[in-house]
């Protein structure tokens, strides 16, 4: 025999018939061939295991036939024919494998089996019918099995899909640009304090994996996830980049060349098919998601991985985000997710627990921004990206890129605003919202919170007020600022770009003004926009509703100007406000500071009038 051994393509195996000859099984269509299949691969015995595998090599010859006694002259001399090969109808010879002690042979003998009854799927199952275990050493395995493994370990890898083309008319439609300018370096930032990430993070990753283990117990979302998942695993195109992804991922030559056939590629997406729509499956896949979402440690490594690649992640979404029925996906799930988030914000320890955070957040952010270098690093993040957006505003084809995305959503504003139906829902969602607002307003309950958080609010401000170090850093802050602002206003190059950006501005809104597009447009809004102004001040609810309200308020402002702790307030309150515009005033800095920005501005205001093409714009 030779030393090279038959590698059979997934569904196929090699046996041997009592006379030595090699005759070949195709579990798929229960058939039998004394050709090899297409696709067979040669290796070396000595090699033959999952870890070394050389190059194809030349198959074996054929093994000769026993010989055989001639045949008398007078009966032709032609000798006796092969033995008939085994037949491809399975119920008039094909032998399927069976237990045995000697893997590998094959009775041709005997009466054939009854056929095997149709799978309840329409699916062929490649080798799950066999019972026969593989002979040691050998590379053939369960297809089924390898697909499964295959498709779960690999469920994560598998690429976005290519974008399809955007339709006319939609969002999607504006050309992207191919490649966005440098952003400008960012100062070196210090680590984030670790009292952020404990309270404002945390509490970010908590809110964000009880919503994700929400949605994934949700039947709706699982069922349609599983969809999603069917139809990307029957696309060919997608059988073969996760084809690739597995050879990539795998140093092992033979799952390389697997992952190369055709064959198995579709045989593993009718796999991963199967496995997404199957309920069960569904069910488990679903919960395992939301204990995993559900998990502080996970919760922290995704958080992680976030703040790392979000760039990344924010471009991904982007491009996926560009595709019509990604957009549908999104409007259908954010209607199911908003609409959890407000059934679970109903609940009272909900709403306890997000004031408790909206509490300690708003304290570390505090005390975080006393630090001068935050200060610091909230100074240039702003001057960085001041100046980033101002360089992408002078981009012509940013310019371009929003006149087409303001016209787009601009038309599709007015054509549904034109809209019968939306004009019947906006009118009833209008009317919902002022009932609901007059309900909440007449609760006594509400009333009486009101109350108490105004006066809690204006007891903290005016404890505030009084107080010296604050009273002190709100003169350094107005002094910083109004010095900034001078220098903000002489800087000969802000003086140049104001003048340029009002001038493109002026020009742009009085070209907008002489189309007549726009003014027919804007005579319409303004008539629609009349016309349900006096519809609404002509309905007797809204009438009583209004006279209701505003003798609500005048009770209300009545009762406050009445209470004498609030007429010391007041008085107090002006006194300080008198004497720190009296010191400000009599400042030096500030007249100095005053007088400047009067001159520059009545300059500035001279040489605007003198421009010809504001005379002529303004006639």
């Amino acid at each position: 025999m030779s030393d090279l051994v038959a590698v059979m393509p997934p569904g196929w195996e090699q046996k041997q018939a009592p006379d030595g000859r090699f005759f070949y099984v195709d579990h798929t269509t229960k058939s039998t061939s004394w050709e090899p299949p297409l696709g067979v691969q040669w290796v070396k015995r000595s090699e033959h295991s999952f870890g070394g595998f050389t190059a194809p090599a030349t198959p074996p010859p054929r093994p000769a036939s026993p010989a055989s006694p001639a045949r008398p002259v007078g009966a032709g001399g032609v000798p006796p024919p092969r033995p008939a090969p085994p037949t491809r109808d399975p119920s008039a010879g094909y032998i399927p494998p069976r237990p045995s002690s000697t893997p590998g042979i094959a009775p041709l003998t005997g009466t054939a089996p009854p056929p095997r009854p149709a799978a309840p799927s329409s699916v062929p199952r490649p080798s799950s019918h066999s019972s026969i275990p593989p002979r040691p050493g050998s590379p053939a395995r369960s297809v089924a099995a390898t697909a499964t493994a295959t498709a779960t370990a690999l469920a994560g890898a598998v690429p976005p899909p290519r974008p399809a083309p955007p339709r006319p008319g939609s969002l999607s439609s504006i050309p992207m640009r191919p490649s966005s300018p440098a952003r400008p370096s960012s100062p070196a930032r210090s680590p984030v304090p670790s009292s952020l990430d404990a309270q404002v993070q945390g509490v970010a990753q908590q809110a964000g994996g009880a919503l994700i283990a929400k949605a994934a117990r949700n039947e709706e979302v699982q069922r349609a996830a599983g969809q999603k998942v069917a139809e990307l695993a029957h696309n060919p195109e997608y059988q073969k980049m996760m084809a690739q992804r597995i050879a990539e991922n795998s140093d092992n030559e033979l799952v390389k060349m697997m992952a190369g056939n055709e064959a198995f590629q579709r045989q593993v997406g009718v796999v991963v098919a199967n496995m997404a729509t199957n309920e069960a499956m569904q069910r488990k896949v679903s919960e395992r998601v939301a204990l995993m979402a559900e998990d502080k440690e996970m919760q922290a490594k995704v958080g992680g991985l976030v703040r790392e690649h979000g760039a990344e992640v924010g471009a991904m979404a982007w491009e996926q985000m560009q595709q019509e029925e990604n957009q549908e996906l999104m409007k259908h799930y954010g209607a199911i997710a908003g609409q959890v988030a407000w059934e679970e914000m109903q609940k009272p320890e909900n709403q306890a627990m997000a004031v408790e955070y909206g509490k300690k957040a708003s304290a570390v952010a505090f005390e975080e921004m006393k630090k001068p270098e935050n200060q610091a690093l909230a100074k240039e993040y702003s001057r960085i990206a001041g100046k980033y957006a101002w360089e992408a505003a002078q981009d012509e084809e940013n310019q371009r890129m929003a006149k087409e995305a303001a016209t787009v959503v601009g038309s599709a504003a007015w054509k549904a605003a034109q809209d019968e139906e939306n004009q019947r829902m906006a009118k009833e969602a209008a009317r919902a919202g002022g009932k609901f607002a007059m309900e909440q307003a007449r609760d006594e309950e509400n009333q009486r919170m009101a109350k108490e958080a105004a006066a809690v609010v204006g007891s903290a401000a005016w404890k505030a007020a009084q107080d010296e170090e604050n009273q002190r850093m709100a003169k350094e802050a107005a002094r910083a600022g109004g010095k900034f602002a001078m220098e903000q206003a002489r800087d000969e190059e802000n003086q140049r770009m104001a003048k340029e950006a009002a001038a493109v501005v002026g020009s742009a809104a009085w070209k907008a003004a002489q189309d007549e597009e726009n003014q027919r447009m804007a005579k319409e809004a303004a008539r629609a926009g009349g016309k349900f102004a006096m519809e609404q001040a002509r309905d007797e609810e809204n009438q009583r509703m209004a006279k209701e309200a505003a003798k609500k308020t005048s009770k209300f402002a009545m009762e406050q100007a009445r209470d004498e702790e609030n007429q010391r307030m007041a008085k107090e309150a002006a006194k300080k406000t008198s004497k720190f515009a009296v010191e400000q005033a009599r400042d030096e800095e500030n007249q100095r500071m005053a007088k400047e920005a009067a001159k520059k501005t009545s300059k500035f205001a001279m040489e605007q009038a003198r421009d010809v093409e504001n005379q002529r714009m303004a006639k």
